[in-house]
């Protein structure tokens, strides 16, 4: 198995579906780590729309 935090959060949320019904993981652990994978994505889209607006208002700056 790849390392789950370098792959798409829906390949993550499916190895975790898939380790529970394979009967690797139990379904309340998986169910933890599913919660735990989308906010470690609410954190990073977070961060990432953070970026991406203070790049705009550099470039909006730089134009004033």
């Amino acid at each position: 198995m790849a390392c789950l935090h370098t792959l798409p959060i829906s390949d993550q949320v499916a190895q975790v579906l898939n380790a529970i019904s394979a009967g690797a993981v139990a379904p309340d652990v998986g169910r933890l780590i599913i919660d735990s994978i989308k906010s470690l994505s609410d954190v990073r889209a977070t961060e990432e729309l953070a970026a991406r607006i203070e790049v705009l208002e550099e470039a909006n700056g730089a134009r004033g």
